[in-house]
């Protein structure tokens, strides 16, 4: 399990108290604000905790928005009224942040966003992922998986997708070219499954509220012999891995696959290795932000952005790393991935390249 330390919150009183006191005083205090959609998730908390640590020295306000919009403009500009020399931003909607972070680069404030797309004057730098790879390395995994476990076998696949913006539908389209032999340019697909696309495959739109147990429960009573499942957001897959193993089937033949490491999926990857901290659980793969590392990588971007020269030591948009999450041979491996293509991979080679992190067993 991780052991997260709790990241302290300001009220936007508090950081407008403190812009005061700094003032009267005089301080050149040197000030990062990091603004959270939450600190909830394990991803989170540490990308807090990474800046803090990067900026060892200078005074680093982390806040957590509670997933609402207004309070992360409120925070927002708590941080410009408080004279931040940065802000480092997770945004929860980047579509209503935009006015606000323009105004603050135009007050000469740095700003870093992590994780989405933003008109150009919002940022000094930004990371967006290619959220079609993404999708593609969801379904490479699940491929490997069926492979390995169920040829010979007849079985359903279900495919959770979004359609909420540009991003979810790309990474949709990843996960369903598992029944695709070329990709888009034409080269063929190291993605496609033959075994999948020769049996049943449904496909369904996730909602925001719904729950995993609400998801699985639904499309293994109307499609009972769906025994693969690739999902857009990890949120929702304990949930769903948790009611296949208490619906008494046979784990074994059960997986699901999903985008994202954010908050106790790692416990959960783990847990379809051995039970473990009482976890037991069909969730065998993910493909996460970041590489190995996310939150340490949105910490480099903003010493960079904050200590160098644009175009000089960091490029305002950065295609962030992937980081392929996967079991085998009784661990859960990570390995960093880059380029604009799926590559194909070998699960059980893969565990002794220099490139790939063991995260559990831990040695």
């Amino acid at each position: 399990m991780f052991s997260i330390r709790k990241v302290a919150t300001l009220s936007l009183g508090g950081l407008l108290l403190a812009g005061v006191l700094s003032s009267c005083s005089g301080s050149k205090e040197e000030i990062i604000g990091v603004a959270l959609p939450n600190t909830s998730t394990t991803l989170n908390a540490r990308i807090g905790e990474a800046v803090e640590k990067s900026f060892e020295g200078k005074k680093v306000q982390v806040q957590s928005a509670d997933n609402d919009v207004s309070t992360q403009i409120s925070q927002i500009n708590g941080f410009v009224t408080m004279g931040a020399n940065m802000i480092v931003v997770v945004p929860t909607e980047i579509e209503a942040l935009e006015e606000t972070l323009a105004n603050a680069r135009q007050k000469g404030i740095k700003i870093v966003v992590s994780g989405a797309s933003a008109k150009d004057d919002a940022y000094d730098a930004i990371t967006n992922s290619n959220e079609y790879l993404v999708g593609s390395y969801i379904a490479l995994l699940g491929k490997h998986w069926v492979e390995e476990n169920l040829a010979g076998q007849s079985f359903d696949t279900l495919i959770l997708c979004s359609d909420l913006n540009e991003d979810g539908i790309a990474r949709s389209n990843g996960m369903k070219s598992i029944t695709e032999k070329t990709l888009p340019n034409g080269s063929p697909n190291p993605a496609y499954c033959e075994l999948v696309a020769n049996n049943p495959v449904h496909t369904g739109t996730m909602g925001l509220s719904q729950t995993g147990n609400e998801l699985i429960s639904g499309y293994l009573t109307q499609y009972p012999n769906i025994k693969l499942a690739l999902v857009y957001m990890s949120g929702v897959t304990p949930g769903i891995s948790q009611y296949i193993v208490d619906g008494n089937y046979n784990n074994d033949e059960y997986a699901v696959f999903s985008g994202g490491v954010q908050g106790n999926e790692q416990d959960y990857l783990i847990g379809s290795i051995s039970d473990t901290e009482g976890i037991k659980s069909v969730f065998r793969g993910a493909v996460s932000f970041g590489g190995a590392d996310a939150a340490q990588g949105v910490a480099d971007l903003a010493f960079k952005v904050y200590n160098g020269a644009e175009g000089v030591d960091y490029q305002k948009q950065t295609t962030e790393t992937i980081g392929v999450w996967y079991v085998a041979d009784g661990k859960l491996a990570c390995f960093t991935v880059d380029g604009e293509a799926v590559k194909d991979f070998d699960p059980k080679s893969t565990l002794a390249d220099a490139n790939t992190v063991i995260k559990w067993p831990s040695n």
